[in-house]
């Protein structure tokens, strides 16, 4: 860049100079400067974690047109692996109280009712997750109240309680979304995990028991 270019040169002639360890050392905090505030910008403006390309494909809101729901409507999010070239599915449930459940699948299984607990084989969750999290990461850009939940299904002949998926996808949550922005809520019995957003929080402190009766009221699950 022209910044680097600039300051290399500038190096160069304080080093002919005479200024060799001066030069040295103001070029280093000049650099490290510009990297913490670029880290800074990061992480409060975008997660930048690496992941496949994904695409916003629709809004579906037919089967949610009731007022009364506590589910308003979902979003379809699609992406391909550029591993296996196998295209994923992810489905963004939108609830009141600025709440976003996130469900993701293969395509190939989009009308198996196992959709959601069968094992792919394709050794490919990390970054399937990944991509998950940065469209997590554009929905809350788009709404800076936004909270977020999954639950961890279980696999065929698995217990619902803390399975496998929830411990591994709890490993990411809370290695990527930290206690700055959201508060982190477990229920091991279910598998289910929550990200509360802290302004949400600070408009409705019973936000979670909000939520809670919410689900208990739209799925027997939770009962």
């Amino acid at each position: 860049t022209d910044f680097f270019k600039r300051s290399m040169w500038r190096l160069f002639r304080e080093m002919r100079s005479g200024q060799a360890v001066k030069a040295l050392c103001v070029y280093r905090l000049r650099i490290c400067s510009i990297s913490v505030s670029i880290l800074i910008l990061v992480s409060i403006y975008k997660m930048e974690i690496e992941h496949y390309p994904f695409r916003f494909v629709k809004k579906d809101k037919e089967q949610w047109q009731c007022d009364s729901s506590f589910m308003t409507h979902r979003l379809l999010y699609s992406f391909k692996s550029t591993k296996t070239n196998q295209t994923y599915w992810v489905w963004v449930e939108v609830y009141h109280h600025h709440f976003y459940a996130v469900k993701f699948h293969l395509k190939n299984h989009r009308n198996s009712d196992s959709k959601y607990n069968v094992m792919t084989g394709l050794n490919e969750a990390r970054q399937c997750i990944r991509t998950v999290m940065a469209i997590m990461s554009e929905v809350a850009m788009n709404d800076k109240y936004a909270s977020f939940g999954f639950i961890g299904a279980n696999m065929d002949g698995e217990s619902e309680r803390y399975t496998k998926r929830f411990r591994v996808d709890y490993r990411f949550m809370t290695s990527y979304f930290d206690d700055t922005h959201f508060e982190h809520y477990s229920n091991y019995e279910k598998s289910a995990y929550m990200l509360l957003n802290k302004k949400q929080l600070a408009l409705e402190p019973n936000l979670l028991d909000l939520l809670v009766k919410g689900f208990h009221d739209l799925y027997p699950y939770f009962e």
